[in-house]
């Protein structure tokens, strides 16, 4: 049940089913986790004009929820 309901682990299988089924899996947003993809995050935030994201602390920064990168 973890794998599901952890936001670095669904991040995770959805990627992997996106490999397997893109056509399927076209809802989800793209999604680094960090700091494990923060070189390929980095990459994409420099050359990109849109530059809002949002960041979704793991379970484990209890108490500081989602806020916007801008």
């Amino acid at each position: 049940m973890l794998e599901i309901c952890r936001k670095k682990k669904l991040s995770n299988n959805v990627a992997r089913m996106l490999k397997v089924a893109p056509s399927e899996f076209d809802f989800h947003p793209v999604t680094y986790n960090l700091p494990d993809q923060l070189e390929e995050f980095m990459d994409v935030f420099r050359t990109k004009k849109k530059k809002t994201y949002i960041l979704k602390p793991d379970a484990g920064c209890q108490a500081s929820g989602p806020r916007p990168l801008i």
